[in-house]
């Protein structure tokens, strides 16, 4: 996942305004206390030259927390996941994968996380992605960043699809709008990325989920609700309890066979439940 990590290890100083919100106010710097009227972005201290960001009317240690750029992108992803109201099991893997394959520290990494809280419980806006190129645009070197960037959003819409709806339609049709791609450059890289996935789907298609072997035992698809999961592992295990053939005259290599799925179907669910 190099366009993250790459984000974050630029230096530079980034704004995030925009012809409707500038967002200036009067902050403080969390080392000194020097006070400074600026909008959102990132920033060394005159006084103490210390780094710190500044979002709304807080200031923070610019170690502690990922730049704007990193926050919008991981927005911009989980708001991709969540377009059909629910994000996936293998969606939200994907974004926590892309997470935490980056070389930064607990702090930011956490940072990165409560964006992804965020846009779970908030609604699609395509400020995001205005603010996302705002903040792209302050790196020295973006070159074709941005078709990086609609390769993840088209990974994130066909994980769990095999065409896109209208609503993942509308938020690439502002991202298009927004980076200024054409309709015919963006064909091709969709037809690009297509193929890439056809490839990859070869080359996948012989080599198992790690979790699939307890998904099949619980009778189960990747991309169920826990809900899901709840309801099947009650159901089986009321169905392969041992107090249920116990008292009953069933063959000894029957219950034995009844044991061993019983204790598969409790294994199971005790694999996928943290998985939610």
């Amino acid at each position: 996942m190099p366009i993250l990590e790459d984000l974050l290890s630029k230096g530079y100083i980034d704004t995030q305004s925009n012809e409707v919100n500038f967002n200036y106010s009067k902050i403080k710097c969390p080392f000194c206390s020097t006070e400074y009227n600026l909008e959102d972005g990132i920033y060394n201290c005159t006084n103490c030259k210390n780094t710190f960001r500044k979002i709304g009317f807080n200031t923070y240690d610019e170690k502690k927390v990922s730049n704007a750029a990193a926050d919008y992108l991981v927005q911009l992803l989980t708001y991709c996941a969540k377009v059909d109201k629910l994000i996936s099991c293998e969606e939200r893997d994907f974004i926590v994968e892309y997470i935490e394959s980056f070389d930064i520290n607990e702090d930011q990494e956490s940072w990165l996380f409560a964006q992804y809280d965020y846009a779970r419980f908030n609604d699609y806006n395509k400020n995001v992605i205005l603010f996302l190129k705002k903040s792209i645009n302050q790196l020295c070197d973006n070159f074709n960043l941005e078709f990086d960037i609609l390769s993840d959003i088209l990974s994130v819409f066909f994980i769990d699809n095999d065409t896109l709806n209208s609503n993942q339609e509308e938020i690439i049709k502002d991202y298009l709008s927004i980076f200024e791609i054409p309709t015919k450059i963006y064909k091709e890289k969709f037809n690009e990325f297509l193929k890439h996935k056809l490839d990859n789907d070869k080359v996948n298609k012989n080599h198992k989920h790690p979790l699939d072997e307890y998904y099949e035992i619980l009778g189960l698809e990747r991309g169920c609700s826990i809900q899901d999961l709840k309801r099947q592992y009650a159901y089986l295990c009321k169905t392969y309890h041992p107090d249920k053939y116990n008292s009953q005259n069933v063959p000894y290599k029957i219950k034995k066979e009844m044991e061993e799925m019983y204790k598969k179907i409790n294994n199971a669910y005790d694999k996928l439940k943290n998985n939610f």
